[in-house]
């Protein structure tokens, strides 16, 4: 039942929305501080099992209506004016927080599916982060040229957070939409069709601001809007601890290594991991990523973040602290020595 810890999260915007106030914009920070403790209290765990039940599945399978319930009580809030403008903004802070940490691991579990209900509700849960075309560019693009110059999500040694972060984010819908023109001119179709998943996409974001925009006014507009970028930042600053520095080496150009589990950090804290449906055994996905995260286990020659992703979260922000933590692990990775 560890799998349904994720949803306590959920509390936290659910108790600043019925507090109010000043509540709304601190309840979150203590959570996170709590957060950080936990996974140095509990610390590491062994090798897991994999252990593929049928019920492992029905926290992920659940979040979507978790998130949009929560998603529309707010709107529900803002539009019957019960919201000051400062009030909405601190909801769609706290709200961010939950969507990113939660939702983008639940989606991203889901759009690795093979059945097409799974990954219908991973791409409703992208759609309520204003990031559809992930399923795109993280499927067909992120894993196939992870650890490479052309991947959009790698960050290079010694580049700090702030300057991967616009880069991630802008190139990640460019990429998104060149994998999927390119597919649709391989079947003899043109990118501006139906057919391009990436427009689709778009299209029904485009069409949820309008109703949201009806329902909720602006107001509820702008609170969906800064719900998805913190949702978005908090994901690509996950992206960006993930894989910091750990690039193929290029055996000619444009031909790159084979993918090991040398480029992906791993992170064994077992709350990060309780937390977050074992995404921070991330080599093992990366390696498989057909397999649920039931099945996911350490690969022994990951390199290993020293913290829990709450604390590399933290760590990140501050560029400083964090190339002083994870270069001298990237320097033993290169001698061989992880």
């Amino acid at each position: 039942m560890r799998y349904f810890l994720p949803y306590s999260l959920a509390a936290l915007p659910a108790a600043g929305l019925l507090i109010g106030g000043v509540w709304i914009y601190i309840v979150t920070l203590p959570a996170f501080a709590l957060l950080i403790l936990l996974d140095l209290a509990l610390g590491e765990m062994p090798p897991p099992r994999p252990e593929r039940r049928w019920i492992n599945m029905l926290p992920v399978w659940l979040w979507p209506l978790v998130q949009w319930a929560l998603i529309a009580w707010v709107l529900w809030e803002i539009g019957r004016e019960r919201l000051t403008p400062l009030e909405a903004i601190g909801m769609a802070l706290s709200v961010g927080f939950v969507t990113g940490a939660v939702g983008f691991t639940a989606a991203h579990e889901l759009i690795h599916r093979r059945a097409l209900a799974e990954r219908w509700l991973g791409q409703i849960l992208l759609t309520s982060v204003t990031f559809d075309h992930y399923s795109i560019e993280h499927v067909f693009g992120h894993h196939r040229r992870a650890g490479t110059a052309a991947d959009s999500v790698t960050a290079r040694r010694g580049e700090s957070l702030y300057l991967f972060l616009p880069r991630a984010i802008a190139r990640s819908f460019d990429v998104g939409w060149q994998i999927e023109a390119k597919r649709l001119v391989r079947a003899g179709h043109g990118p501006w069709s139906w057919r391009n998943r990436v427009l689709r996409g778009f299209v029904a974001e485009a069409a949820l601001y309008a109703v949201i925009a009806v329902f909720a006014g602006y107001l509820g507009v702008i609170f969906f809007a800064i719900q998805s970028i913190t949702a978005i930042v908090m994901l690509e600053i996950i992206n960006y601890v993930e894989h910091y520095g750990l690039a193929r080496r290029e055996m000619a150009p444009g031909v790159y290594e084979r993918y090991s589990a040398r480029h992906a950090w791993d992170s064994r804290f077992r709350f990060s991991n309780w937390l977050l449906f074992n995404l921070p055994s991330h080599s093992n996905h990366h390696l498989h990523p057909g397999r649920r995260h039931d099945e996911l286990v350490f690969e022994p020659a990951a390199p290993r973040l020293p913290v829990g992703y709450s604390l590399a979260f933290v760590l990140a922000l501050l560029p400083p602290l964090w190339f002083r933590v994870a270069d001298p692990i990237l320097a033993k990775a290169d001698a061989g020595c992880v």
